[in-house]
């Protein structure tokens, strides 16, 4: 049954090792509640953590 908790997801663009449209599809079908991030990184998201507030990700 699908998920109502807000989910928050960052796909890199550059991903060699899940395909962003499975990946997508996928979180779609199970999560009611998401928001889908492709960003400019690959597999391991390194930039992309870096990158990111936190804390104003948490507080919404």
């Amino acid at each position: 049954s699908p998920v109502d908790n807000p989910v928050i997801v960052f796909h890199g663009k550059l991903d060699e090792v899940i395909p962003i449209k499975r990946s997508r599809a996928r979180a779609e079908k199970i999560f009611t509640n998401l928001i889908y991030n492709t960003v400019d990184d690959d597999h391991s998201l390194k930039k992309t953590v870096q990158a990111l507030d936190w804390e104003e990700i948490i507080k919404n």
